[in-house]
């Protein structure tokens, strides 16, 4: 199953990267890490001998089906009259960065998502991943996990469109994605999951306009092929992609890195500033150099030193004596005659 993409490519890239001659109705498409089934996707289409990228709705009533088709399974591809004859005249790619997939956690409720990227390109997980956070087909294990993540890769998922008319006649396309059962390391993940071509020459053949059992069959046999697995890889998310509101790069960043940045955000803005002593210091000296020049050499608006009027210091106060008591001689004679007794 696929319910859930990302698709940040700008359309220039992917006209680029897909060898397509246009894009029409690239104004309906918004790049998006957070891609829900309804959204306006680039797909790309065979128009005579040129490939063309159309802007297409993730999903919808495909045929006599009245529920949102996102995905539909190869053997009901295979077992569907309807359905089949879709399949010969109306094969198309979906472009997308990467998808996600949602496990059951042993120890939460809540669904612990993983996304599934193309490691074409040297793109591979980040080395901050663990080996149980990090699926890779490739056979490398933990090698993998060596090199830095890159938020560019793409993948081509087949799928199946169709055309309609809106409320304004106007001409719309719609496409399911065709999924199969999962292989490799992404059976733990998920039981199904989508078909990814890789190589040019079956891209080619795929998108082939031609109608022919034999051409149908040709495309089922790409489809039933499973070595693209070896160009996949996954590792968890954070569980922010869970709501579809969120939509940044912080969805498809590995859980470890995000949680590591939102750890180091919040003890940097509680972290209390220290001021730079040798800024102080030098705004001190430079306030100090301003006012020195402020007084000595601005002469119309400074007070110079010069002509500071000298004031006359007060003459200090002199602590007046203990007044002297008189007394008759004759009595003090007695005294001095009494003590010398």
């Amino acid at each position: 199953m696929c319910g859930r993409a990302a698709c940040t490519l700008r359309p220039e890239d992917i006209v680029n990267r897909v060898g397509a001659q246009t894009f029409n109705n690239q104004n309906q498409y918004q790049p998006s890490y957070n891609v829900t089934g309804g959204a306006i996707q680039p797909v790309v289409v065979r128009v005579g001998h040129a490939r063309v990228i159309e802007s297409m709705q993730w999903g919808g009533a495909i045929g006599s089906s009245n529920f949102n088709l996102i995905n539909i399974r190869l053997d009901t591809l295979k077992s569907n009259s309807f359905y089949k004859s879709l399949f010969k005249k109306s094969r198309c790619l979906v472009v997308a960065d990467g998808y996600y997939e949602w496990v059951r956690g042993t120890n939460s409720s809540t669904p612990l998502p993983y996304y599934i990227t193309s490691n074409l390109n040297d793109s591979k997980c980040n080395s901050n991943n663990s080996k149980s956070d990090c699926h890779s087909n490739s056979g490398n294990g933990s090698d993998d996990c060596d090199n830095k993540l890159k938020d560019k890769n793409m993948i081509l998922m087949a799928a199946i469109y169709q055309e309609y008319k809106d409320n304004q006649d106007k001409k719309k396309y719609r496409y399911s994605i065709i999924t199969t059962e999962s292989g490799g390391e992404l059976e733990k993940i998920h039981d199904r999951m989508p078909i990814i071509l890789n190589d040019q020459e079956c891209i080619d053949r795929f998108l082939n306009d031609s109608s022919d059992e034999q051409t149908v069959q040709d495309c089922f046999n790409i489809l039933e092929n499973k070595d693209y697995l070896n160009s996949l890889y996954s590792f968890r998310v954070s569980t922010l992609v869970n709501n579809t509101k969120n939509n940044s790069s912080d969805c498809i960043k590995p859980e470890k890195d995000y949680l590591k940045e939102k750890k180091d955000s919040i003890e940097q803005f509680f972290k209390p500033s220290i001021p730079d002593q040798n800024l102080i210091k030098k705004d001190l000296f430079d306030e100090f150099n301003k006012d020195s020049n402020s007084i000595g050499n601005n002469s119309s608006n400074s007070l110079s030193i010069s002509k500071i009027p000298k004031t006359k210091l007060a003459k200090p106060i002199k602590k007046p004596k203990p007044p002297v008591q008189k007394t008759n001689s004759i009595f003090n004679k007695f005294l001095i005659k009494k003590e010398g007794k």
